[in-house]
């Protein structure tokens, strides 16, 4: 799950694709801190997002093939605890 508020990061690294860079994860830099980020869908590339102040600065730095970040921003990416083990047709025999 991405937290939309909470303590704020110096520093966060994911290891799923988003199409672009999700703002509740922008908002949890503080001041110095970097996200390390794939980003996009068919083409990906890793970024790096630095936050100085009230400015984001982004880097490129190479393309990167990465699982596709599910969901919206504050959408869980693993199963909640009552639906682990369980298949979309009922429960794993």
């Amino acid at each position: 799950m991405i937290p939309t508020s909470g303590t704020q990061s110096r520093g966060t690294v994911r290891a799923a694709a988003a199409p672009e860079v999700p703002e509740a994860l922008r908002r949890q830099l503080r001041d110095g801190g970097r996200l390390v980020i794939p980003v996009g869908e068919a083409d990906q590339e890793l970024r790096v997002l630095t936050r100085e102040r009230d400015a984001y600065h982004e880097r490129r730095l190479f393309p990167v093939r990465f699982v596709p970040l599910i969901g919206g921003p504050s959408a869980r990416t693993v199963p909640e605890p009552s639906q682990r083990g369980r298949s979309p047709g009922g429960p794993v025999p």
